[in-house]
């Protein structure tokens, strides 16, 4: 299997220009699905913890758990109940789809209560934002969760900045 840590960046400049020179990747394009198992078989490689995934209860999270499950990787589901604190919970309505899929695959999920309104309200928010450049709330709250939960943390979806 061809190394897929390969970039298109190239910082070798033998020049002073100070542009980035750009390379073109002669690997053939593979389906999306032939990828993510690439990059899942890569992780698993190159992995010095356990795994823990992320599992939103939306397609991106699902898809992973599914091509692990296919793979046969031991992993670790954690379902994150974003709450008032009190007696909400903002995201049941996804979640329920995470558990039923835990559940379908024998997998027992790491579940976490996770107050946002204390997020918020203690500043935290915009200090991790700042932190890191995060352009959506959600992005802030999974950093949060992850520097607590040990392993090598698998977040699915809309994490990255869009530059």
């Amino acid at each position: 299997m061809e190394d897929i840590l390969k970039n298109y960046i190239d910082l070798s400049s033998e020049s002073d220009n100070p542009f980035l020179n750009l390379k073109i990747d002669k690997r053939p394009i593979k389906k999306y699905y032939e990828t993510s198992i690439d990059s899942i078989r890569l992780m698993e490689r190159t992995r010095t913890k356990s795994i823990n995934l992320f599992l939103s209860g939306g397609l991106d999270s699902a898809f992973v758990f599914k091509m692990l499950c296919e793979l046969q990787i031991d992993f670790r589901p954690v379902i994150v109940q974003i709450t008032n604190g009190i007696d909400f919970c903002y995201n049941h309505h996804d979640i329920k789809n995470a558990f039923t899929l835990c559940q379908e695959n024998k997998k027992e999920p790491l579940v976490i209560n996770y107050d946002f309104d204390t997020f918020v309200k203690s500043g935290k928010l915009i200090d991790i934002s700042n932190t890191y450049k995060c352009y959506t709330s959600s992005q802030c709250w999974h950093l949060d969760v992850a520097k607590i939960i040990d392993g090598c943390n698998l977040l699915c979806g809309n994490v990255g900045r869009p530059d």
